[in-house]
């Protein structure tokens, strides 16, 4: 399959020399190209059809033939390019490592300098028999075995994959359908990958695979029925590294299959990643999968289980993450099973979860986050206005879940029967549920039972430096909240409404007069609070997600009054 000694050829080639494509101008006819730090490097030029020699516009060839001769470079003029014309399912585009293949070029070709990929649509599409019947489509449009980072593949539109013959999960022909990488991490830049089909990794299926994707939409690629990851599916140690990726309405099984799963030790890093309107969940973490998410927002994803992202038997790491309007059954943001991940500036808002009509069972627990033999530590946290139909508003936790949180703040979340804001509740008395919550303010939420803080038998927190609801405070504090570790209030802490006060996420800012102003544990003092503003602001930290700054005309006075 592979041509074995033209590959290392090039490749010990390639491996010298790194290409500053940028803004380089290159001449439509040449060959060969400028030299670049002493070495030349072979373009080959392709057109829908083609069938010249690849060595220039006027003589290109079509992309399979470049693909055969392994140059540098691929351009590709815009149209529309498919793996065969014999309707042999099995052919796709095969990367190889030192080759790099750019789309974007006019209809006519040109110099570099006239590449657009998004004004010249190039596609690599399966749709390789009768046109518009999936059936007969490729079962991969674009593979990588065991190819390296040198190879590139940037500025196409992937579609028409359609991975359709499964019989287990790393068949090669169940997964896959937009992009099949196989022990390979090649580099992946400007590409959407629309509308595949596959029982595994719609639009991309990653085996013990590394991929580094960036400017990269995954959108419309639908599972067959049981399948996981519509946009991406991630397995056996994959850890891809995506920037700028969007993955938007793929469509997914009812628990963990909507846009991104990652299965068996795969832990990619997401930065400036968002996840929305994916049917099957936005993301699910499963066999001690633990990816690193930063600027990352869902959105409009839904999921029986964890509406926004599923975690079992993995701990990920969030810091400035926005969950926001997914839903559910149990987990409208978040669920946790025997997961520990860590949450940093944090907003999880109008989320919500309601019972399941195909599972009853499923009763509606947890509106932002479901924790079941789960420890999650959340600093500078916000949970507001989501909703359960039956108890946690806020979050849920139960059976053996003893979640750390130090400055979170709970803000008019609302539960149908018990625990507006969170709800405690152990599946029997020894299994008992023991958060610890640390400068935390849970004011404003609502449900007939125990509005702000609800426990049941088995049912402990331990609470400090709080101001929490109908609690009493610290010097008249009522046992049914849990365990007063001191130094709680319960007084209105005046929060204004979610707003954009800075920072990535939302926040309820404290306003003047607060109680929770200066009220915070020296101990657990952060050095930010969730909008990455410095703490403390006066002489101790705030209560809550956010610290209060004291207005500039009152700096000057009230700062060296309180620091003496």
């Amino acid at each position: 399959m592979k041509k074995i000694s033209q590959t290392l050829t090039f490749f010990l080639i390639t491996s010298m020399l790194i290409l500053p494509l940028g803004g380089h101008t290159v001449s439509a006819n040449t060959p060969m190209c400028e030299t670049t730090s002493g070495f030349d490097y072979l373009i080959h030029y392709v057109k829908p059809g083609g069938d010249g020699n690849c060595l220039s516009w006027e003589t290109a060839c079509d992309l399979q033939t470049a693909l055969s001769k392994v140059p540098d470079q691929i351009w590709a003029a815009a149209g529309v390019y498919k793996p065969t014309s014999t309707g042999d399912r099995e052919v796709s585009f095969e990367l190889e490592s030192g080759v790099k293949i750019f789309g974007g070029f006019p209809p006519d070709g040109g110099g570099w300098e006239t590449r657009d990929w998004e004004l010249n649509l190039t596609t690599l599409s399966g749709d390789i028999g009768t046109k518009g019947d999936p059936s007969d489509n490729s079962f991969h449009v674009v593979s990588a075995d065991r190819v390296n980072q040198l190879a590139v593949l940037d500025g196409f539109t992937i579609t028409g994959g359609n991975a359709d013959e499964y019989i287990v999960t790393d068949d090669p022909n169940s997964s896959g359908g937009g992009m099949y990488n196989l022990d390979s991490s090649p580099t992946l830049v400007n590409l959407n990958f629309v509308e595949n089909t596959a029982k595994w990794g719609a639009g991309m299926y990653n085996n013990q695979s590394s991929p580094e994707l960036t400017n990269v939409t995954f959108s419309g690629n639908v599972l067959i029925v049981g399948g996981e990851g519509a946009g991406m599916y991630n397995l056996n140690q994959s850890s891809p590294k995506l920037t700028e990726v969007t993955f938007s309405s793929n469509v997914g099984s009812y628990e963990g299959g909507g846009a991104m799963v990652n299965q068996t030790h795969s832990s990619p890093t997401l930065r400036n990643v968002s996840f929305t309107n994916n049917l099957g969940g936005g993301m699910m973490n499963d066999g001690g999968s633990n990816p690193t998410l930063t600027n990352v927002i869902f959105s409009g994803n839904s999921s029986m289980i964890g509406g926004g992202m599923f975690n079992r038997e993995s701990s990920p790491t969030l810091s400035e993450v926005i969950f926001n309007g997914n839903s559910g059954s149990r987990g409208g943001g978040m669920y946790n099973q025997l997961s520990s991940p860590i949450l940093i500036n944090v907003t999880f808002s109008g989320n919500t979860v309601t019972v399941y009509p195909e599972i009853p069972s499923f009763i509606g627990d947890g509106g932002g986050m479901y924790n079941q033999r789960s420890d999650p530590a959340l600093t500078n946290v916000t949970f507001s206005e989501n909703t359960a139909s039956v108890y946690g508003g806020g979050m849920y936790n139960t059976d053996i879940s003893k979640p750390l949180l130090t400055n979170v703040t709970f803000w008019g979340n609302a539960a149908g029967t018990s625990g507006g804001g969170i709800a405690n509740i152990p599946l029997s008395p020894s299994s008992p549920v023991n958060p610890t919550l640390i400068n935390v303010i849970l004011w404003g939420n609502n449900a007939p039972t125990g509005a702000g803080l609800y426990n049941t038998d088995g049912g402990t927190p331990q609470i400090s430096y709080s101001d929490i609801q109908d609690c009493g405070g610290s010097s008249s504090w009522n046992t049914n909240c849990g365990l007063d570790g001191g130094y709680n209030i319960d007084a209105d802490p005046l929060l204004g409404l979610l707003a954009d006060n800075g920072g990535f996420t939302m926040t309820h800012a404290l306003l003047e007069g607060s109680p929770a102003v200066d009220a915070g544990d020296p101990a657990a003092c952060l050095d930010t609070d969730q909008r990455g503003v410095t703490r403390p602001q006066g002489v101790l930290c705030d209560m809550g997600a956010y610290e209060y700054e004291f207005p500039d005309e009152l700096k000057d006075i009230f700062l060296p009054l309180i620091l003496r």
